[in-house]
């Protein structure tokens, strides 16, 4: 089997869209015809994951990794691209530049579930690149518009200065095994060289402020703040999605070449001890003083990802590894969750949130989404009975057995910390229950509003349910 069978609902995905973009522009005017088509496309690119699980029969190039982890990983990415494309019918229907917003949204998706299984350190590059340019037009996609405009220069020149250190790490790295291939790397002769440390902490260093971990957080609220609301999922799901799991791609060998002499784990979790502290502290003290929705999950985002990387600051073992997928994949979930409750809102040219004003943008929903915000918001938060808790959980279980009590401490103090701007959230919510209380509405729904409450039903109950048997919550094992 070669490489475009194995990445074959990307490869039809990207080719597609081009396709589907002369088409558009050239045959059909009527702007919702246009939408559903970009949906199909959408679709069968998801649904072609079903068809290559029962081809599967040998293995594809050195180029990916290949194995049921980074498999569902990849038809995970593809699926909540899907929902949050469909939520955002209301607001792309209004959108002159449809066409433009839908193929570079089906290019970032198919390359971010490329990057997520790549084991190719010149295609990662290439691929970090690709969706980094994406990234940039999305931001300032509303061009007459000041913040968005800013937020995308802001991205463009933090973001080239950030791809010299993953260009320099690359190279150090072939300076020191000849390799591009990261299992190969490991295996070089050549490979027990200082370069070979220092191109991997370069790497990790532009990894970090792709994700936005601290001390490289500075770009993140000011980009998240002033991006369109239909670019913030994107930027702050899909992207970290990818980012986070090819993160994973490079760690993963080290668990398996751990007898080679040069590798310096211990310098590597000190400097993973030093991103995972000041994420955590710095996410969520600033987040306490937020009043915009958006500046909040972004100071939340940097604090959930100090978390995660808590694991790499401790020895590395090969169940630490499933914990991290285990609580990539539940944050993913809820801030899903989360962001399909808030992309359908009235205004389409809307950059921020008040939190004063979710009141006013959820208080027509219905009863049963009202509730699936509180329990987004307590997973979010860690709070039980949520998967949520059970990742926070795992996490801080594994910290204590590897004697890590003082990032122990750090983790689980600014978890309780976290409950004071989550609760900020929760308060416009409770507002509604309230005025609810003794008011029964009976009114007519849509086929779009059934779906999204189905849609939000599941994720619900996947996320309070599955709390009785974590095995559904680290379901790679």
């Amino acid at each position: 089997m070669n490489l475009i069978t194995w990445m074959l609902p990307e490869f039809f995905l990207s080719f597609n869209s081009i396709l589907l973009l002369l088409i558009n522009s050239f045959l059909i005017s009527n702007s919702r015809n246009q939408y559903y088509l970009w949906i199909s496309n959408l679709f069968i690119s998801f649904l072609l994951f079903f068809l290559l699980n029962f081809i599967l029969t040998d293995l594809p190039s050195s180029f990916v990794y290949v194995d049921k982890v980074h498999f569902y990983f990849r038809i995970i990415i593809f699926l909540f691209s899907l929902i949050l494309y469909i939520s955002m019918q209301n607001i792309l229907l209004k959108e002159r530049n449809l066409n433009e917003f839908s193929v570079l949204y089906s290019w970032l998706v198919a390359f971010s579930s490329f990057l997520s299984s790549t084991a190719n350190l010149l295609v990662a590059f290439l691929l970090i690149e690709t969706i980094s340019i994406v990234l940039y037009i999305l931001v300032s996609f509303y061009r007459k518009n000041f913040y968005s405009i800013e937020a995308g220069l802001k991205y463009y020149f933090l973001g080239t200065f950030t791809s010299l250190f993953l260009l320099l790490g690359i190279y150090f790295i072939y300076y020191a095994s000849l390799e591009f291939e990261i299992f190969k790397i490991f295996t070089s002769p050549h490979s027990k060289s200082n370069f070979f440390n220092l191109g991997f902490l370069l790497i990790f260093i532009g990894l970090v402020f792709k994700l936005g971990g601290a001390p490289f957080h500075f770009w993140l609220p000011e980009v998240y703040q002033g991006a369109p609301l239909i670019v913030f999922p994107i930027l702050i799901l899909i992207s970290k999605l990818a980012f986070a799991l090819f993160l994973t791609n490079l760690i993963l060998p080290f668990l398996l070449f751990t007898s080679n002499i040069y590798l310096n784990l211990e310098f590597f979790n000190k400097f993973f001890f030093l991103i995972a502290f000041l994420s955590m502290l710095i996410g969520n003290l600033l987040a306490l003083k937020q009043e915009e929705v958006k500046r909040l999950l972004a100071y939340s985002s940097i604090a959930h990802i100090g978390y995660l990387l808590t694991l790499w600051a401790i020895p590395w073992e090969t169940d630490t590894v499933h914990i991290f997928y285990g609580y990539l994949f539940i944050y993913s979930l809820t801030l899903l969750g989360l962001l399909f409750l808030l992309i359908p809102i009235p205004n389409k040219k809307i950059i921020m949130i008040n939190i004063n004003s979710l009141f006013y943008y959820l208080k027509d929903r219905n009863f049963i989404l009202i509730i699936a915000f509180l329990i987004f918001i307590f997973s979010l938060a860690g709070l039980p009975p949520t998967a949520g808790f059970i990742t926070k959980l795992f996490v801080l279980i594994k910290l204590i057995k590897k004697s890590s009590y003082f990032l122990a401490f750090i983790f689980l103090f600014t978890s309780i910390l976290s409950l004071y701007y989550y609760f900020k959230l929760i308060q416009p919510i409770l507002k509604i229950l309230a005025e609810r209380a003794y008011e029964l509405k009976f009114k007519k729904v849509t086929f779009l509003e059934v779906l999204y409450t189905l849609i939000i039903i599941l994720v619900s109950f996947y996320l309070t349910l599955s709390t009785f048997r974590p095995d559904y919550i680290f379901f790679f094992k």
